[in-house]
């Protein structure tokens, strides 16, 4: 009798020490997962504007928290000319779009484009997925306002995945720039996390992502509900933008595209694009203006879907500028 009883005291402690220790195991495998999530992505870039045949040079912008970015700013001939702010995606660095660089140069724009905070060969200790990268795009915007004389009016900002969630913070918290253009973005962070945790992520989703999502906002101090980014569009005082997404996407599914552009306002278009999904590729011909200009306003993206997509992303950005007239009614 006494001898059942001890086994059973003994299978009992056993299996509640087999619980803690998976416990801790999988917390320690949790922090470590998070460490690398938020950890910065260091690169270098693989071109330059100079493989483009495009002047430039090389700055060094801060933003508005002391973190220093790398960027790179492409001057135009044209006195008059507007300026884009490109900001690439999660993973990326300024290089990762400089085939849309190039082509906004040709069509006489000036050209800033920047390394987010943790990613490239900018400062920053940790990636907080759109929240504090907002205020590297502030920073862009007030380089091109105050160093270079360009109106802030006649500023648009292009963001391509992470990039966008940070175009869409920035001008959230800013009166200007009055233009954006948001490519392949999430409609909130939790959606995000819900669709592309498997796939970033080397633990799965259950139990670990709560776990995670949890112990991100206390360590970066943010709230993913204030990573709303449908909400945040709906507050936002009226802005002409340009909302596109890849329609075979598989990282951010279209519905995130949906969530986003379901509600129209007046200056604002999108486009769900056929062909491609989230990851860029840049050595598709170009497209003509023209041509951009038709499927803009028919909503379609077929054929060379990419090249489409930069061409269509530089004619949206003149006409918002007005550039090129006035827009279709």
């Amino acid at each position: 009798m006494i001898h059942s009883r001890y086994v059973r005291n003994l299978a009992f402690a056993a299996i509640i020490g087999a619980v803690f220790g998976v416990l801790v195991i999988g917390v320690v495998l949790a922090r470590m997962q998070l460490d690398k999530l938020l950890a910065p992505n260091v690169s270098h870039p693989e071109e330059t504007p100079a493989d483009y045949g495009v002047p430039y040079s090389a700055l060094e912008l801060v933003a508005e928290d002391g973190v220093h970015l790398a960027a790179w700013f492409i001057p135009t001939e044209d006195t008059n000319s507007a300026a884009v702010v490109i900001v690439h995606g999660l993973g990326g660095n300024r290089g990762s779009l400089l085939p849309t660089a190039a082509m906004l140069h040709a069509h006489d724009y000036a050209v800033l484009l920047i390394d987010l905070r943790a990613h490239g060969e900018s400062g920053g200790e940790f990636k907080s997925y759109g929240y504090y990268e907002a205020l590297d795009v502030l920073a862009a915007v007030e380089y091109l306002s105050l160093e270079e004389g360009i109106p802030t009016a006649r500023i648009a900002l292009l963001g391509h995945s992470l990039g966008g969630v940070a175009v869409v913070r920035a001008a959230s918290l800013s009166q200007t720039p009055h233009a954006l253009v948001i490519v392949s973005t999430y409609q909130s962070l939790q959606a995000a996390i819900d669709d592309a945790f498997d796939d970033i992520a080397l633990l799965p989703s259950w139990p670990f992502a709560p776990i995670m999502v949890g112990a991100a906002e206390r360590r970066l101090g943010l709230d993913r509900e204030s990573m709303n980014l449908t909400g945040i569009l709906e507050r936002m005082p009226p802005r002409r933008a340009l909302l596109i997404h890849g329609a075979e996407d598989d990282l951010l599914p279209p519905y995130h595209h949906e969530a986003l552009s379901a509600r129209r306002r007046p200056g604002r278009r999108v486009g769900l694009c056929r062909g491609w999904g989230t990851r860029i590729r840049h050595s598709l011909p170009p497209i003509s203006m023209k041509r951009a200009r038709s499927v803009f306003w028919t909503g379609r993206c077929w054929g060379s879907s990419i090249a489409l997509r930069l061409s269509l992303t530089a004619w949206v950005v003149q006409v918002k500028l007005g550039r090129i007239g006035k827009m279709a009614r």
